[in-house]
């Protein structure tokens, strides 16, 4: 496994995963760990899995614990067979950073027309990390904004001075209320979408 000393960055961002892959002829299985920086939130699938109107990252967490069946390469067998993929986040990082995948190119999918992401304000990941000793419990510091009004990003974050919500648009800052600005995404949702969240972890 890759040590914790690369950067200030992979300090703060990069997580653990580990899989395992299991035969489903020789019974054998083989574990891998691979460092990520983002996590994307499958909400399509977690919701069609299982069978949901409205998703949270709890939601999406548990899909992708799920185990999946597919075709690999299995070294016992010197051939491509069925197997059981099992993912799982190993070491949580300091700051999550989830990624929503929300492209126009599933407007047109009746299936998918009427599911809502839940933003919010605190998680607990407890229950999706398999090194217990590592961060569990997050806040909401950051939102990208994608403003599909006038095709372009804006962010809103708290401020690490006063602690207070700003939306960060090109060079101008304004002060918000979070609540009152969320209640707005959720009315105009046609202009703004939540793209990127950051969850800062919070340390008891």
């Amino acid at each position: 496994m890759e040590k914790y000393n690369k950067s200030v960055l992979f300090n703060y961002f990069n997580w653990f995963e580990i899989k395992e892959t299991k035969c489903m002829k020789c019974n054998n299985d083989l574990y891998s760990f691979q460092t990520f920086s983002t996590f994307d939130l499958n909400l399509y699938d977690t919701a069609r899995y299982k069978k949901l109107t409205s998703v949270k990252i709890e939601n999406c967490l548990e899909f992708y614990n799920i185990p999946k069946i597919k075709k690999s390469f299995c070294y016992f067998c010197k051939g491509y067979k069925e197997v059981t993929a099992t993912t799982q986040i190993y070491s949580s990082p300091n700051i999550f950073l989830f990624l929503l995948n929300l492209e126009d190119k599933n407007e047109d999918d009746d299936e998918y027309k009427n599911i809502n992401f839940i933003l919010e304000k605190k998680i607990n990941i407890g229950n999706y990390i398999e090194n217990k000793y590592g961060p569990s419990i997050y806040e909401l510091n950051g939102i990208v904004l994608f403003n599909k009004k006038r095709k372009k990003y804006v962010t809103l974050s708290i401020s690490p001075v006063d602690y207070k919500w700003y939306l960060y648009n090109d060079d101008k800052v304004e002060q918000f209320d979070y609540d009152d600005f969320m209640e707005y995404i959720y009315k105009n949702n046609i202009e703004y979408q939540p793209r990127t969240l950051l969850y800062k972890n919070v340390r008891n």
